[in-house]
């Protein structure tokens, strides 16, 4: 996975969702978006983004981890 990629859209805010669809596989966008304090347009592009990268992918209404994106979580803690 390319450091860049993340990097443009922000480390913390990466470790933050991943944490977060991790626990809470299927967790939606509006549910993301209170968690994150982020608005919900901002979220949506983000995890569109992360989804382009292969580390979240679609699950029902929400997201869940890929493989990939369980790893890139133990790496970045």
């Amino acid at each position: 996975l390319h450091r860049a990629a993340l990097d443009r859209r922000g480390t913390n805010w990466t470790r933050a969702t991943l944490r977060l669809v991790d626990q809470y596989p299927g967790i939606a966008n509006s549910a993301l978006a209170r968690q994150t304090r982020l608005d919900r347009a901002t979220v949506v592009s983000n995890l569109r983004r992360l989804q382009e990268l292969g580390v979240v992918e679609r699950e029902g209404t929400g997201h869940r981890l890929t493989a990939l994106g369980a790893s890139l979580l133990r790496t970045l803690g």
